[in-house]
């Protein structure tokens, strides 16, 4: 697999997908593959179909997956950015360097 292939998706609109797959997964009785594309969606095929020929990249082959199984798979290809409430948060942990060298012992 060839990093340009690497796709980067907001958070939000990953879960959605990985919540809808797994509904659509539920409905098959025999196992999928998960691909992503080349405009970064995620869809699923049966796993027969040789989609890596026409520059699709395989997440997995699974079988009823769980929301947890499926988002694990999927963010080992996928590259996830942060929505604009989670980085205003993930923004508000980061104390400055100043804040803690002043908490700083000298070792003895």
């Amino acid at each position: 697999m060839a990093l340009c292939h690497l796709a980067h998706m907001l958070l939000a609109a990953l879960e959605s997908r990985i919540d809808d797959m797994v509904s659509e997964l539920a409905q098959f009785h025999g196992y999928r593959t998960v691909w992503l594309g080349d405009n970064g969606q995620l869809f699923h095929a049966e796993p027969d179909d040789m989609l890596e020929l026409r520059g699709f990249v395989c997440i997995a082959t699974v079988l009823r997956p769980t929301r947890e199984e499926l988002t694990a798979a999927a963010l080992k290809i996928v590259t996830v950015e942060f929505d604009e409430p989670m980085r205003r948060a993930i923004a508000s942990w980061e104390t400055p360097m100043t804040a803690l060298e002043s908490n700083l012992i000298p070792a003895m």
